[in-house]
């Protein structure tokens, strides 16, 4: 098996090595090697990853590396599936090598890309396993049938576009990973402007259900009122526990979420600054403009010029 979706119509003679299974069986897989985005719908059980045993009840998150021998142990079952993809999806410069040993020739982005990776690595390379709660789970559904709609479907731009929303699961699934664990080691070199990680104290119990939800529905219309009702509280309280545990207002703290996945699309997609500005929610393309030059010291533009990465690579490393 290829583990890599061909184009059709569109783009007849290239070939992503990105890969929609609908029926994740949780086996070791054959060459060419890829990471496995796993989306565990039911079912319980006990999956053993490079000889560890890890309890799993759905639904959950798993993220699955290239080294990665899985095994369902005993009567296990799951309903699950996947997306199978090459770090280069994300960026033309990543192979499996220099994420795990580094590279010399990285430049300050291609550090960032492979640090949105470490919960593929996690555990000495086992991987992650992450029971996740209804908001998270119906987010995590429909980034997965988008992506899968993009693979089948094949409309005008779908490289582009399947990209983009892969790279948008990586980036929930991310925080998710920061969340649990903290940030990134200190001895990585940290993101442009508006995309250094922001605090997650999952320590807070009052807070941290309001960072999930934050994260979840980051790309919908979010007020203070929306939030105070939803929480059961009011703004005064709402804002003087979220600073004192974040720092930032509520709001603030939305918008920098925002603008860190339009500095994503931006360096790492073609799609055009207004969808980008629709995809985060920002219905208003002159706001958005001003809300990114606020945050970043520059246009969504000049940021994409200054930060691009090549969109499609010429041919994907596998190794």
């Amino acid at each position: 098996m290829e583990f890599s979706t061909k184009g059709k119509i569109h783009y007849p003679l290239f070939e992503m090595p990105l890969y929609y299974q609908p029926h994740e069986k949780f086996v070791e897989i054959p060459p060419p090697r890829r990471y496995r985005l796993v989306v565990i719908h039911s079912g319980s059980g006990i999956l053993s990853l490079n000889g560890k045993q890890y309890a799993v009840i759905a639904p959950a998150l798993g993220c699955l590396n290239e080294a990665t021998m899985v095994e369902l142990e005993g009567t296990s079952q799951f309903r699950a599936e996947a997306m199978y993809f090459h770090p280069s999806v994300i960026n033309s410069r990543l192979t499996f090598a220099n994420i795990n040993i580094g590279c010399s020739e990285f430049l300050q982005t291609d550090y960032n890309d492979a640090n949105s990776l470490l919960p593929f690595r996690h555990d000495e390379q086992r991987g992650w396993l992450h029971n996740i709660g209804p908001m998270t789970t119906q987010r995590v559904q429909e980034l997965m049938k988008t992506l899968k709609e993009q693979l089948e479907t094949q409309n005008t731009f779908w490289p582009c576009r399947a990209r983009s929303y892969l790279m948008e699961f990586i980036f929930l699934v991310y925080e998710l990973y920061i969340a649990e664990f903290g940030t990134a080691e200190s001895g990585e070199k940290k993101p442009p402007f508006a995309e250094p990680e922001l605090p997650i104290p999952a320590s807070s119990e009052e807070i941290y259900p309001i960072l999930v939800y934050l994260l979840n529905h980051y790309h919908q219309k979010i007020t203070l009122a929306d939030l105070t009702r939803i929480f059961h509280t009011n703004r005064s309280t709402l804002n003087q526990k979220f600073k004192s545990a974040t720092g930032y207002s509520v709001i603030d703290y939305l918008i920098q979420l925002r603008v860190r996945m339009a500095c994503q699309l931006l360096k790492d997609t073609e799609l055009a600054v207004s969808e980008i500005s629709d995809r985060i929610g920002y219905i208003d393309l002159t706001h958005f403009g001003r809300i990114f030059r606020k945050y970043t010291q520059l246009s969504p533009s000049a940021y994409r010029e200054k930060f691009q990465h090549d969109v499609y690579p010429a041919a994907y490393p596998e190794n």
